[in-house]
């Protein structure tokens, strides 16, 4: 009888050669990100929704790890790649709320030009942050 083989997303892909090439264990990282190893485990398995500040997080626990140097941009591309990738919390003000809510419903419709263009801001924003 064939086992059905795992297959990881995008992310837990680039995140387990991350951790192998800097020689985490999965729990380590676990309770580096202060969550449990239950918990990477089902967003690296796309079981769970990857949290909005998870590179966020990633960033500041392992700022100053030179694999993490190395593999960051890749990580950041993994997670935009990821089907189940983020869910939106209620945002703190009305216009973030309605700005998120604005590009769930339109991003289907939107031309290839203005995603360039907001993925332009948003890279900006995120590299000057």
């Amino acid at each position: 009888m064939k086992q059905k083989r795992r297959t990881l997303t995008p992310y837990g892909r680039m995140i387990r050669i991350f951790r192998l090439e800097a020689d985490i264990w999965g729990k380590e990282m676990a309770a580096d990100l202060n969550v449990t190893h239950g918990f990477l485990w089902f967003i690296e398995n796309e079981k769970k929704s990857i949290p909005l500040d998870w590179f966020d997080r990633m960033q500041k626990v392992y700022k100053n790890n030179e694999y993490w140097k190395k593999y960051k941009e890749r990580i950041f591309d993994s997670i935009l790649k990821t089907k189940r990738l983020i869910k939106l919390p209620p945002q703190k003000t009305e216009t973030k709320q309605k700005l998120c809510s604005l590009f769930a419903m339109r991003i289907d419709t939107m031309t290839d030009k203005i995603v360039k263009e907001i993925t332009k801001i948003l890279e900006k924003n995120r590299n000057e942050g």
